[in-house]
């Protein structure tokens, strides 16, 4: 994946998590990690955040924040 089609997802998590579709946020946050180059943290970071927001603090620990 190219780091504009991981900004593309960005936008596209962006507008999940604004409408409240938490679970969707998540699910495009996870699979951006999957692909997204070492150098575009936002992934790893929104993916934290998700986790924070699930009261996951083992998998918080695990992420790249």
């Amino acid at each position: 994946m190219t780091v504009q089609m991981n900004e593309v997802l960005w936008v596209v998590i962006t507008v999940c998590c604004l409408q409240g579709d938490y679970d969707q946020a998540f699910q495009y946050y996870y699979q951006a990690t999957q692909f997204a180059p070492a150098v575009f943290v936002l992934p790893h970071f929104g993916l934290g955040q998700m986790y924070i927001y699930r009261e996951d603090s083992e998998n918080v620990s695990l992420s790249k924040l």
